[in-house]
């Protein structure tokens, strides 16, 4: 069932900012401020590039800071700015405060400046009547010093003497790195440029650049769950950490055709050719941007109503796994229009009974109102707007059309960033990644943020289930080509045989099944011989699809587990088999779960855990990708009239039955299943029935013998998992 969300939009409220400083549009109120950006040993909040340096100049032990401003309270009141290094990282939360600022009235108290090791300029001091460009503060242009590498606390100030807002003030939170920070590392040999700006919004804002180290990384080697970063740094090492992270891409397609030569370009069709159809209108009112795409019942120039059946068709694309949603409204508060939404299979004509429902909605509310539906199980095809149903209305908008990932709007959780601290490892593995997804990749070198971002794909990777039906998803996948995958399925590493059968071609050598050790068989030819089956196997090179092999490994070692191919294509959707040139046996492969029922099926012979040939004892399914024997037409295994149960019927078992029946035999040698006719007793009759068994042949099957597969022997009946 597909399931639909409406959602009312909201107008969402922006925090207020009016206690920071800002460059004001009047000279009504102080809007400076008390808020700030709390910084812990990660200070860095946005974007901060990190570049190699041209300067060889700094001492070892060394960390370059500059202090750019560009007199950005000229046409208010013409202060400057300070920075101030706190070398003991004490100073956070007592003399620096988490938030507001350095004084909020008058001059520094006594000993506040001198708390500061390092300064920029040199000569910054608190009292707000004796500032001097250059000397205690910085009005436009840069300053730069050294300072021993290592961990501060440190401010940057707005000494303000202004009567109405006579205080020093620090710098607001906004850039990538805000006025203030706590237990902020400086690295030796590094440059750190801190320049402050006014913003668009009117406060000040601080963006550091670090310079003196490069970080370079790719993503290399990306199979359908797994990738390698690759990545390399030049400059100091006496890092926190190098970082990494990665997350899932929602790749969401957004038609943004928000003006009328782009809504030319997508498809529409007046169904009911009263030249009526779909149009873009600037309205005024969008729900994002200049216009909507709008359908009319009403002809405002005739002032005349109409019932309208317009289509609008997205462009045809996958929708497997995909989400849709939009925004609607009626144009009117008391005509509110109808409209449904359709999907159309790909190469499907354009007729009202080719179109599957996804959804009707009546009586649209006038209010922007936000749709989400599921189009997880359609494959290819277009989505369909179609505005019918609304004799005598107005008109219906719709805005903001999207198809995204459809985990991204049930599941946002899975798309947030992985992180992993303090990367070691060249290269960094990333694993357990979704197969035929979209991920973003980013690193950096702390105290530097996060660098561009390395888009990158796993391929897809069909996953066959050894537990169920394949053959639908084998017919409809038919010349794939790319991983497949055979979840629940096990290769076991024992020196013991395993069978196997695959829908499609597999050269050995490269491949999850390559090994030193590895052998591979295929059945060469079978016949039946006075009850014994007799089985002959040949030496394979190569698996083809469809076709039945017996597979083992001489040296033990790590079990295949849920085994994925790369680079196959998919070929077979039904298996084939091999048969005896006088049908009394088929070795044959399955892609579904061949299920046994209690009865037991004597037809059927499977391989067991041991090496050993049984027919199964109890109700048993042989589950997919794997092969057993058939046997022929009214062929089962049976030892009725073995009777000395040597696994042959012959002139010794018609002596031994004699025997019983004249209660002469030895009861060791005698095996029960004397009563050869099946009529519940144990007389000349039985003789008479084995001797003709013996000249003319039976239906039973008493031993099965193999050639070319060494140490498997036939246990007729048992139970147990298959092979």
């Amino acid at each position: 069932m597909r399931i639909i969300t409406l959602l009312l939009m909201a107008v969402v409220s922006l925090p207020s900012m009016a206690q920071l400083k800002m460059m004001p549009n009047t000279n009504a109120a102080d809007k400076r401020g008390t808020t700030t950006l709390v910084q812990n040993a990660s200070p860095v909040k946005h974007v901060v590039e990190v570049k190699k340096t041209v300067n060889a100049t700094i001492p070892a032990g060394y960390a370059s800071v500059t202090l750019t401003t560009h007199d950005i309270w000229h046409d208010y009141d013409g202060t400057g700015y300070q920075m101030l290094f706190d070398a003991d990282h004490t100073a956070y939360g007592s003399i620096i405060p988490e938030k507001g600022n350095l004084t909020e009235y008058g001059n520094a108290q006594p000993g506040v400046y001198e708390s500061f090791e390092y300064k920029i300029p040199e000569g910054a001091h608190g009292n707000l009547y004796d500032q001097v460009e250059g000397e205690s503060k910085l009005t436009d242009g840069s300053i730069t010093i050294l300072i021993p590498a290592g961990v501060y606390d440190w401010c940057i100030t707005n000494p303000t003497p202004d009567q109405n807002f006579f205080r020093i003030y620090i710098a607001s939170s906004y850039g990538n790195i805000g006025g203030r920070a706590d237990n902020y590392l400086f690295i030796g040999g590094l440059e750190y440029e801190f320049d402050i700006t006014l913003g668009e919004n009117g406060y000040d804002q601080t963006d550091v650049d670090i310079r003196g180290m490069e970080l370079s990384y790719d993503v290399e080697n990306i199979t359908y769950n797994a990738a390698d970063v690759n990545w390399a740094i030049e400059g100091p090492m006496n890092l926190y950490s190098i970082n990494l992270r990665f997350r899932k891409v929602n790749e969401t397609v957004v038609f943004d055709y928000d003006d009328a030569a782009a809504f030319e370009g997508l498809e529409k069709w007046d169904a009911d050719g009263d030249n009526h159809n779909w149009k873009y209108e600037e309205t005024g009112d969008a729900h994002s941007g200049k216009g909507v795409w709008a359908s009319y019942s009403f002809d405002e120039g005739r002032y005349e109503p109409f019932n309208p059946d317009n289509w609008l068709l997205l462009p045809n694309m996958d929708l497997k796994g995909k989400a849709l949603s939009f925004c609607a409204r009626s144009k009117s508060k008391e005509f509110k229009d109808n409209f449904g939404v359709f999907f159309l299979p790909d190469g499907e004509e354009r007729t009202p009974e080719n179109l599957t429902e996804l959804g009707i909605y009546t009586e649209i509310p006038n209010e922007w109102t936000a749709y989400t539906i599921d189009l997880d199980g359609l494959g290819k095809g277009q989505i369909v707007f179609r505005h019918f149903k609304s004799q005598d209305r107005w008109a219906l908008y719709i805005d903001d059309v999207a198809i995204s990932d459809l985990n991204a709007v049930y599941h946002p959780e899975e798309y947030n960033w992985i992180t992993f601290s303090k990367v070691v490892d060249h290269p960094h593995l990333l694993f357990n990644l979704d197969s035929g997804r979209k991920y973003e990749m980013q690193m950096r070198a702390e105290p530097a943020d996060w660098g561009e971002s390395v888009f990158f794909s796993t391929p897809d990777c069909l996953v066959l289930e050894s537990n169920a039906d394949n053959s639908t998803l084998l017919n409809d996948n038919q010349g794939y080509n790319g991983y497949v995958k055979l979840n629940g399925r096990t290769l076991y590493k024992d020196g013991l045989w395993n069978t196997l059968c695959l829908p499609f071609d597999l050269e050995l050598s490269g491949s999850v099944l390559d090994g030193e050790d590895v052998e591979l068989k295929t059945l060469g030819g079978a016949e039946l011989e006075e009850g014994v089956l007799y089985l002959y196997f040949e030496d394979a090179r190569e698996i083809k699809a469809g076709m039945p092999y017996l597979i083992r490994w001489y040296e033990a070692g790590r079990h295949i587990v849920d085994p994925v191919f790369e680079d196959v294509t998919i070929s077979s959707a039904a298996p084939d088999g091999i048969s005896s040139d006088d049908k009394a046996v088929r070795f044959a492969g399955n892609y579904k779960p061949v299920v046994i029922p209690k009865s037991g099926d004597r037809s059927k012979i499977y391989m067991g855990a041991d090496n050993d040939l049984r027919y199964t004892e109890i109700s048993f399914t042989i589950d997919a990708f794997h092969a057993y024997f058939q046997l022929g037409k009214n062929l089962s295994v049976s030892n009725t009239g073995d009777v000395n149960d040597d696994w042959s019927v012959n002139v010794s078992d018609v002596t031994a039955l004699v025997s019983y029946i004249l209660s002469t035999a030895d009861s060791h040698s005698v095996a029960g299943n004397v009563d050869v006719n099946g009529d519940g007793e144990v007389n000349v009759s039985d003789v008479t029935a084995l001797v003709s068994i013996i000249l003319n042949g039976s239906n039973n099957v008493y031993n099965v013998v193999v050639f070319g597969a060494d140490d498997i022997v036939f246990e007729q009946g048992g139970s147990g998992p298959a092979r």
